[in-house]
Order: C-alpha cells, then sequence, then structure tokens
C-alpha cells in the first residue's frame, strides 16, 4: 500500500493508535455518563503507572519502525478520542502526563532525525462540559509545544460523545473550526490541521498555519481533489458502528455499496 501511494506521488502516511484490553466502544453517539467515563481513565492511568506508560510510548517507537521499515514517510500518533495515548497527554487525566510528553518530544525528534514527517491528533474538547470548562485551553498548549511537524486538531471522546468526532450539525461545525482556528493563532510558528468537515472552512480567511485535512470527502468519491463538487452528502451512512450495522456504506455508492457503484474512477 505504502509503494503504491508512493509511485502515485504522495506521501505515505500511517495513523497508530491503542486502547487497552477490555475496551468497548458505545454504540451510540452520546454515552450515558461522561463523568463515569472520566473517572474510569484516571483509574485506568493510575493502575498503568509509570512503567506501564513508559511502554506504551516505547510500543509507538516500534511500531514507527515498522511503518518506516514498509516504506511510510508520515506518521500519525492518535492521542484523540479517548484512546489510551489520549488519556496519557493530558494532566487532567494523568497526573504524569509531562512524562509522557517528554517522551512524545523524544519520539518526534528521533523521526525527524530519519526524516520522517509527523502528526499527533488530539480532541480539543471531550463533550463533557464540566471536564472541558477546566484546563481545555492549557491542555491544547501543552500539546502544541510538541515538536511534531503537525498537530490535527479533531474533538470528542468516542465514549463521551461522537457528534464532536464526526460534526454534522452546523453549531458543532462552527465551534470546531473556531476552536481550530484560535488555537493556530495562538501558536503561528507551529502547523495545525483542520479537520471536521474542513471544506465548510475553505472560504474562510483561516490562518496560514492551519491546513484543511479531508476524510469522509475522499471515503465518498476518492476522486474529490479533482471533483471537489462530488464529495461527502453527509447522511452518515459511513458511521456503520454507532449504527448498529455491520460495514461501512456510504449514499454515493449506493444502495449495495458494491465497488461497482463507486464514483467513475475510483476503482
Amino acid at each position: 500500500m505504502a509503494a503504491a501511494i508512493t509511485e502515485g506521488g504522495s506521501i505515505a502516511g500511517i495513523q497508530l493508535a491503542t486502547s487497552w484490553p477490555g475496551y468497548v466502544g458505545t454504540r451510540k453517539f452520546v454515552g450515558n455518563d461522561p463523568g463515569s467515563v472520566i473517572e474510569d481513565a484516571r483509574a485506568l492511568v493510575e493502575q498503568l503507572g509509570p512503567d506501564g506508560s513508559a511502554a506504551i510510548i516505547n510500543a509507538f517507537h516500534e511500531a514507527s519502525d515498522v511503518a518506516i521499515g514498509h516504506g511510510y514517510r508520515h506518521v500519525q500518533l492518535h492521542g484523540a478520542h479517548g484512546y489510551l495515548l489520549s488519556l496519557l497527554i493530558d494532566s487532567r487525566i494523568n497526573s504524569r502526563s509531562e512524562e509522557t510528553l517528554d517522551r512524545l518530544s523524544l519520539l518526534a525528534e528521533r523521526l525527524a532525525t530519519a526524516r520522517v514527517e509527523t502528526s499527533l491528533r488530539i480532541s480539543l474538547l471531550t463533550g463533557y462540559a464540566a471536564f472541558d470548562a477546566a484546563g481545555a485551553k492549557r491542555f491544547q498548549d501543552s500539546v502544541a509545544a510538541l515538536p511534531f511537524d503537525f498537530i490535527d486538531l479533531s474533538s470528542g471522546f468516542y465514549n463521551i460523545d461522537k457528534r464532536l468526532i464526526y460534526p454534522s450539525r452546523p453549531d458543532v461545525i462552527a465551534l470546531r473550526h473556531s476552536m481550530s482556528i484560535n488555537v493556530a493563532r495562538r501558536h503561528p510558528d507551529r502547523k495545525f490541521i483542520l479537520s471536521g468537515r474542513a471544506v465548510n472552512a475553505a472560504s474562510e480567511a483561516l490562518p496560514d498555519n492551519l491546513h484543511l485535512g479531508l476524510c469522509r470527502d475522499l471515503i465518498a468519491n476518492p476522486l474529490f481533489l479533482a471533483q471537489p463538487e462530488q464529495g461527502c452528502e453527509n447522511r452518515s451512512k459511513c458511521h456503520y458502528f454507532s449504527r448498529r450495522e455491520g460495514s461501512l456504506r456510504c449514499a454515493r455508492w449506493g444502495d449495495g455499496g458494491n465497488a461497482s457503484t463507486l464514483p467513475l474512477g475510483a476503482m
């Protein structure tokens, strides 16, 4: 896969993520008890201890080396959505978060030495209002100081509020965009990725250090960059897990979702 992407003229990138034994993602868009999600996260991190946390970052080192060995030249670490890394980097959840941030800095610097581009994905908010009201800006700024090439600005924790991860309502999209713009403006010397219906913001006066990230438009139409008028229609069919379905579907593919109904040229 990396070879095919490279041959096509793009940088082959891979996203690395991890959860923990027994992790189960909710099959609803909004969780029942966000407070318990945060408390369980704190207990999990405390149980891991410093050695366990260090082992997780070491595993990301090893996974990065495997990816590089297969030809990937961009490595993104997934520190968002309530997955394990997102818990370890947040001082509101992990009292030893500084140790994790220091280890991530070393990983980013090592990959830069190997001429591998890097990014770190984070959640601007969890979706738990009481938690987000205390320290969200401090968390964002602490991560923005890390020496990754890009900080990918997502939002939401999977087991709290997936509507922030997959924004569709105009007010949720507007909040995501405005928060991303504010972070980019606070750190003009760093580069950020705006995701979450980013095409909606393409006509706005975005800071030069805020780059558009595309996902579902490319799922809907792999030729989206050449056919920008034929992107995601936001019918939510691709959120199959949360809709309690067994496979990914896209409204643009037709009801069957077969390869033969993909947009022209997608094969």
